[in-house]
C-alpha cells in the first residue's frame, strides 16, 4: 500500500498579503479552512510545511489543535522544504496543497488519488488546480498529487531559483520528461474561469464576504461553492469601490 501524504505549502509573510493565512473568515482563520477541509480527505497524513521563522513556527500551535503533522524547514528553498517533510514522514507520493485555498475540495483530491491508483502508481505526476493545454480547472479547489520520486529528482536537479522557490515549476516549464496526468474534476465546465484562492486584500475582503452572505462552511462542496459563488460575482463587483 501507497503511503500519501497532504502537504499543505505556508508562510507568515507573504509579500502581496503579510500575515493571510492567519486572518479570519468567519469564525476561522484561513489556514484553519484549510486543514479543516483536507480532514474531510480520505488522507490521513496531513503534514502543515512552514519556514524556519519565529512567526512560521507559531503555526505548530494550530497543527497540535487540529492533529495534524507540522514541519518546518527552509524558508525561501521550498522545494527542499518539500523534500525533506515529505522524507521525514515516509511518503511514497504527495499532494500538494497551497494555504491560501480556503474552499480546497476533499473530492477534487479523492479524484487525483482514485486516477493514481487507477494508473498502478507509474505516472509521475497528476493535477486537477490549474489550466493545462485543453485541460480547464476552476482555480482554488484541486491541488497535484507527485511521486515522491519525482519530488526526489526534481530535488536534486533543479537548479534555477524559480524551481527552488515553485515545487512544481520545472515540470510546468517542461524541464524534465515528466509524466503530466490531467485528471477529472467534480466542477462544472461553465464555471472553469472561477478563482477562489487569496492573493491580496480585495480578493480576502470578496471572499470574507462570500462566506458570510452565503452561509458557507467546511462541509460545502465545490459545485455548490461554484454555483453560488457565479452569482455572487457578478453582483460584488457595484461594492469594489466600497473596499478601495
Amino acid at each position: 500500500m501507497k503511503k500519501i501524504g497532504i502537504i499543505i505549502q505556508a508562510r507568515t509573510n507573504s509579500t502581496r498579503l503579510k500575515g493571510k493565512i492567519l486572518y479570519k473568515l468567519d469564525k476561522n482563520t484561513l489556514i484553519e479552512w484549510v486543514i479543516k477541509r483536507l480532514k474531510k480527505t480520505k488522507v490521513s497524513n496531513i503534514i502543515l510545511a512552514t519556514g524556519d521563522s519565529l512567526e512560521d513556527l507559531k503555526l505548530k500551535k494550530i497543527c497540535v489543535k487540529e492533529k495534524i503533522s507540522f514541519f518546518s524547514g527552509s524558508e525561501k528553498n521550498v522545494l527542499e522544504r518539500f523534500y525533506q517533510a515529505a522524507k521525514k514522514y515516509k511518503l511514497d507520493a504527495v499532494i500538494r496543497v497551497c494555504a491560501d485555498n480556503p474552499f480546497v475540495d476533499s473530492g477534487e483530491i479523492d479524484l487525483l488519488i482514485k486516477k493514481f491508483k487507477e494508473s498502478n502508481f507509474k505516472q509521475d505526476y497528476y493535477f486537477n488546480h490549474r489550466n493545462y493545454k485543453i485541460n480547464r480547472y476552476a482555480d482554488g479547489f484541486g491541488a497535484e498529487l507527485f511521486k515522491f520520486s519525482t519530488l526526489e529528482h526534481l530535488y536534486e536537479n533543479s537548479t534555477k531559483k524559480e524551481e527552488k522557490e515553485h515545487v512544481t515549476a520545472a515540470i510546468w516549464n517542461k524541464r524534465f520528461a515528466y509524466k503530466v496526468v490531467p485528471c477529472k474534476t467534480n466542477i462544472h465546465k461553465k464555471f472553469y474561469h472561477i478563482v477562489c484562492d487569496i492573493n491580496n486584500l480585495n480578493d480576502y475582503i470578496k471572499i470574507k464576504k462570500f462566506i458570510k452572505d452565503k452561509k458557507i462552511n467546511f462541509t460545502d462542496k465545490a459545485k455548490k461553492i461554484v454555483y453560488l459563488y457565479s452569482l455572487f460575482d457578478t453582483i460584488l463587483p457595484f461594492f469594489n469601490g466600497l473596499y478601495a
